[in-house]
């Protein structure tokens, strides 16, 4: 922005002329300005012109002055490069320091994670042990010769000054034993090129923080761990130690590590590293009470909220609100927390509105800032204020990616929300905030720019959840056809990714809406006129039965959401022997499960669908029939005495014969049944007593009953009800 510029800006806001000028001036000096600043203020247009544009123009005014001081600072800071410690050496561009004591399990993968580093950049390796007693000297010498040992003080940053004394690079950088990269990639073309790092002077890269022992959970958080060897580079604090003498310009590198210093096998051994680290910052605050840092770090270690953490929280808000360094911001998050937490929800929701003025509109922490108020938002069914918070976390999101963003401050804060998981999450929020106020066409816009192809299973699904959630609870007409067109044009776009688990899961959940909607038309009317195997399913109901069978045959084997595919061949008699032999018993059973929950008429298909034939042809047939009688039995108490003797006795019959076919009766005996799953020994049992019944043996007959009535949990009430009618015939 020229000066020119800016002074016509200060005199058009001074002397409260802009009343004066018109629409087309306004707009072709506001071009003049950076596109910036023009994008971050276009409420200035859009508002009109008024008595208050003036005091807004003077904002913008002040804000791009702010933005020219930022610029000379970084000159200024670049200048610094001039000036590095006398000690360096030129032929090595990174130095690399560790301190260690008994790290021999986390060592060796710890090294080989940035050997690939070491090897593609002049550099050296600087290990500092504090006196172990395991393989870490030895293992620490098979990397480098360059191993020193330091008399341990009980002060963490004067280990690492001591590690930084030894080091000889332009550039420093460390780690711990527990940091594991796993990509190092960004950081090597960092080093590896000149132009590159010349134009900077400190440097973070990703770690990502497991909390479980199973190493299954994790948050992500940036640390700046490099440094430009400058003559006052040092490090400061006794614990959680960081340095001082830096400048910005900063390089956020992609690389990131694995650390595992946040896991703990126990809460016990948990609480036994924070109290040992809060003694240490405790010490450090008795000499500057006002370091918002260690305040910050000792709140982080006292793992339950008690009056002693709550007052350091209060004493850490009210220091931040006088600051304007990017170590204030912790302060705003611990307070949110504290507040949430104690469901004081109003108090939660003005602490982040007074963090979001504060921080300037180019602060990567906003977006932390807008997530969590969107989501507490979300959470009161505050839908519209969530929506407006959760779009604004979307936008800084995106700018974050493209590294649009001063992200200093998240050097000080835990970044939860910079993760593609979290955006994902807080996306199905805003699907839910647009059903809320009905606004469906908005709902499926939400997933419109989504990659279906490369989009995480987990994630795919937690969309597809949220959805049908949104769906299922559409109660009107309208409501129903809008969500339903919806579905219609996301089942396409699913269908087009070409991805069988996806679209199968896709399936099951439209299924599971069928369901739900079978007895209005307009569900499968929407399918009708759509593309995807499901959507020609929902033409068949008015389609013969030899395409059904085509249909049912098509696929290799019927997936999980088509059992009402099944159900359609139970009610029109379709042979389903072809199907069958692609089916396992796990796949039958899950197809036979769905229909009986959602078909209370199950047990009068199953006792008229085909003839003996049928069952009699193969093993899986009699293995269906035994499935399909046990599932009807699930309803069968419904009906009347009659029906109910149909689907027992039906029951008996086929897992009596499926049970006689598969297992060799000369070799499973009544002392190995035991082993057989449930319904195989029930199976057995009956055969049992169906065979002791046609002989003649009635108390037989009644003891192989109970010997079915005792060992088969889930039977109980078929065999109840068949002793109770054999007693009847007594």
């Amino acid at each position: 922005m020229t000066t020119f510029t800016l002074n016509l800006l200060y005199i058009v806001t001074e002397k409260n002329t802009l009343v004066n000028i018109s629409a087309k001036i306004l707009l072709r000096f506001l071009k003049e300005c950076d596109i910036l600043v023009l994008k971050t203020h276009s409420s200035l247009v859009k508002n009109g012109f008024n008595e208050n544009m003036g005091i807004k123009i003077k904002q913008l005014y002040d804000w791009m002055k702010a933005q020219e001081e930022v610029k000379m600072r970084v000159k200024t800071a670049l200048e610094l490069n001039k000036d590095l410690h006398k000690s360096y050496d030129k032929n090595i561009t990174l130095s690399i320091s560790m301190i260690l004591k008994n790290e021999e399990k986390m060592l060796t993968a710890c090294l080989e994670g940035i050997k690939p580093l070491l090897d593609a950049v002049p550099s050296e390796l600087v290990i500092i042990d504090t006196g172990s007693t395991d393989r870490t000297i030895e293992i620490a010498k098979q990397y480098t010769d360059k191993v020193f040992h330091f008399d341990w003080i009980n002060d963490f940053g004067a280990a690492r000054n001591f590690g930084l004394e030894k080091c000889t690079g332009q550039w420093f950088m460390f780690l711990d034993a527990d940091d594991h990269f796993q990509d190092i990639a960004d950081l090597i073309k960092f080093f590896s090129d000149e132009k590159i790092h010349k134009n900077y002077n400190v440097g973070y890269y990703i770690t990502r923080n497991f909390t479980t022992m199973a190493f299954d959970e994790y948050f992500s958080f940036r640390v700046q761990r490099i440094a430009r060897r400058t003559k006052d580079l040092r490090f400061v604090g006794s614990i959680h130690e960081y340095f001082v003498g830096f400048y910005n310009p900063a390089y956020y590198s992609d690389s990131y590590a694995l650390h595992y210093g946040y896991a703990f096998e126990s809460k016990e051994k948990l609480k036994a590293k924070s109290e040992r680290n809060l003694v240490l910052l405790e010490k450090e605050l008795e000499k500057e009470p006002d370091d918002l840092r260690n305040l910050g770090q000792a709140i982080a270690c006292m793992i339950d909220m008690n009056d002693k953490k709550r007052a350091y929280i209060e004493r850490a808000l009210a220091l931040a609100e006088k600051s304007d360094q990017p170590v204030s911001y912790p302060a705003y998050f611990d307070a949110y927390k504290m507040y949430a937490g104690d469901n004081e929800p109003d108090k939660a929701l003005d602490v982040l509105s007074r963090a979001i003025k504060k921080a300037k509109p180019d602060n990567a922490v906003l977006g932390e800032f807008y997530a969590y108020k969107g989501w507490l938002l979300h959470g009161l069914r505050r839908y519209a204020e969530a929506e407006e918070n959760i779009k604004k976390y979307l936008e800084y999101y995106d700018k974050n990616e493209k590294n649009k963003l001063d992200k200093s401050a998240l050097g000080f804060v835990v970044s939860h929300w910079y993760v593609p998981e979290k955006r994902e999450s807080l996306r199905n929020s805003l699907a839910s905030c647009f059903s809320a106020q009905k606004r469906y066409d908005d709902v499926f816009a939400v997933y419109d720019n989504l990659d279906l192809k490369e989009l995480p299973a987990k994630t795919f699904r937690d969309a597809v959840s949220t959805v049908f959630e949104i769906a299922s609870a559409a109660e009107n007409a309208d409501d129903k056809e809008a969500v339903f067109k919806g579905l219609v044009a996301l089942y396409e776009k699913v269908s087009a990714a070409e991805s069988e688990e996806k679209i199968n899961y896709f399936e099951q959940a439209l299924e599971k809406l069928f369901y739900l909607n079978r007895e209005e038309s307009v569900f499968t009317e929407s399918f009708k006129s759509a593309g995807g195997k499901f959507s020609e399913f929902m033409r068949l109901a008015e389609a013969d039965n030899t395409a059904i069978e085509n249909f049912i045959n098509s696929f290799d084997p019927l997936p999980e959401g088509y059992s009402a595919a099944v159900e359609l061949a139970l009610k029109n008699n379709i042979d389903l022997t072809a199907a069958l032999s692609k089916m396992n018993l796990e796949l039958i059973r899950g197809h036979l499960t769905v229909i009986a929950q959602n078909n209370p008429s199950l047990p009068i298909n199953a006792v008229e669908y085909q003839s003996d034939k049928f069952y009699f042809s193969n093993v899986k047939n009699l293995l269906f029939g035994a499935l399909l009688f046990e599932a009807a039995c699930l309803n069968a108490e419904s009906f009347d005495i009659p029906q109910q003797s149909k689907v027992y006795n039906g029951f008996v019959t086929y897992s009596s014969l499926y049970v006689s076919n598969v297992y060799n009766p000369d070799l499973l005996n009544e002392d190995d049944v035991g082993v057989l799953s449930e319904a195989h020994r029930f199976g057995y049992y009956m055969g049992a007593a169906k065979n002791l019944l046609d002989s003649g043996d009635k108390l037989g007959y009644i003891r192989e009953l109970k010997k079915a009535l005792a060992s088969c949990n889930s039977m109980q009430n078929v065999v109840k009800f068949l002793i109770n009618e054999f007693s009847m015939t007594l």
